[in-house]
């Protein structure tokens, strides 16, 4: 069965049609006041716990103990753990897809060739994540959904992340193909990635429990990771020179795609 999740935003609430559920608990009363702070507080606590630990990380018991709630109240609001916990991490993931989105619309064009500029591409691409929400222990959670994603790599998951930024993803490259007409559609793509893989590795690092920083840091002077703007312009320093610089692969090193499956 299937149900629609909403998701809140500053200008009111985002519906996404036809979010998979694998089972629907009893009725509940929309009206009830005791019900809404329930799924509330079920739905605050398990943002956090599933960047914190991920989903097989996290347990039932947990959820409803950081809800200050029972163990029957995340089947009975939300049909199981599995469908709290996707529709956590939806929740978490897609306002940065729609920001991105919204600074793409927004951003100006050439007028003749309809592309835009490539520094512009990469802060639409930057921006949204480093601005993203901070979790209950200080650390983004759209960077701790993704550790746990990678280290997980569960097909629900996968399926998740993939229905949720395959679009986003090739509407950027859509873009940058626009603005880099030197290069082939297959050397932007890997060119894509790498800023993007990039930013958020050097991200995640700054994670409180990534250990190897520490290692690396030697007591040296830090750059908080909420401070933006110096770290967008270290991030456009970098990651600009290597989006416009010359084309590598020429069209012989390259061979057709095979298929979608």
């Amino acid at each position: 069965m299937r149900r629609k999740i909403q998701i809140a935003a500053a200008d009111g609430l985002t519906q996404i049609p036809d979010a998979p559920t694998s089972h629907v608990g009893p009725q509940v009363v929309a009206d009830d006041p005791a019900n809404d702070l329930t799924r509330a507080r079920l739905m605050a606590a398990a943002m956090d716990l599933v960047a914190q630990h991920g989903i097989r990380g996290t347990t039932v018991r947990e959820l409803a103990q950081a809800a200050g709630s029972n163990i029957a109240a995340v089947n009975y609001h939300y049909g199981s753990k599995q469908d709290l916990m996707s529709e956590a991490i939806i929740r978490i993931m897609l306002p940065v897809n729609r920001r991105r989105m919204e600074m793409l619309t927004a951003a100006a064009r050439d007028p003749d060739s309809g592309a835009m500029d490539v520094r512009d591409i990469l802060s639409c691409l930057f921006r949204p994540v480093l601005e993203s929400p901070v979790g209950a222990d200080g650390v983004r959670r759209y960077l701790r959904v993704l550790y746990h994603y990678r280290a997980e790599a569960s097909a629900q998951a996968n399926a998740l992340i993939r229905d949720t930024f395959d679009e986003a993803g090739r509407l950027f490259v859509d873009e940058l193909v626009r603005a880099l007409p030197h290069l082939s559609r297959a050397e932007v793509i890997w060119r894509y990635e790498l800023a993007r893989g990039g930013i958020l590795h050097t991200l995640t690092t700054g994670d409180p429990r990534y250990l190897r920083r520490r290692k690396l840091d030697k007591g040296a002077l830090l750059m908080e990771l909420d401070n933006v703007e110096p770290i967008m312009e270290l991030f456009l320093g970098c990651y600009l020179p290597m989006m416009q610089g010359p084309r590598i692969w020429s069209d012989d090193q390259l061979v057709a795609a095979s298929p979608q499956p």
